[in-house]
């Protein structure tokens, strides 16, 4: 059993670190970079502290196998430690979180709405120095679309629409 929850511990500390612990960590103490990513609070400080209590869950884990006969009643010291740790790191990263938006809020950073995302589970935004540097959504108008008597291939014209300018793009796509 002590192998299974190391194992599921040490999977969901990977994750985290695969999700962005390490920059969501070092993000609030380092110049802003152009393009700036925010989680929302709750999933920010959820990032931010799941390694510290994996990684103490380990660690109970670890010494449980190596020291069967202990009482396992015994570790409730330990427990309030990894609570206190953990309650640090919550308080710590939703501090930095905060601080991190009010540089980017004094440094009049523009939202990129095209790129945020918003959803009862989850949400971030992504904000940028410049207007230009966010990615714009596209729309496609089909303008024309012909097909020739070989049935081979689709023909037909694209209109692109960016802001206010319109850019034809000509398609002949093979029928698969």
């Amino acid at each position: 059993m002590q192998l299974l929850t190391i194992a599921l511990s040490a999977a969901i500390g990977a994750a985290c670190f695969a999700l962005g612990f390490l920059d969501a960590i070092i993000q609030p103490f380092t110049a802003l970079p152009d393009k700036v990513k925010l989680l929302s609070l709750i999933n920010h400080a959820v990032l931010v502290t799941t390694p510290f209590l994996m990684a103490r869950i380990i660690a109970t884990g670890v010494h449980q196998m190596t020291h069967p006969k202990r009482n396992p009643q015994s570790y409730g010291r330990w427990w309030k430690t990894i609570g206190c740790i953990v309650a640090t790191a919550c308080l710590f990263a939703v501090i930095t979180r905060i601080n991190l938006e009010y540089r980017i809020n004094k440094a009049d950073y523009v939202p990129c709405h095209s790129e945020s995302y918003q959803s009862a589970k989850t949400s971030w935004r992504v904000f940028a120095s410049e207007e230009s540097l966010c990615d714009r959504s596209f729309k496609c108008h089909i303008w024309h679309l012909k097909t020739q008597s070989t049935f081979t291939h689709l023909s037909c014209v694209i209109f692109v629409t960016f802001d206010d300018s319109t850019v034809p793009i000509p398609l002949k796509v093979p029928y698969i």
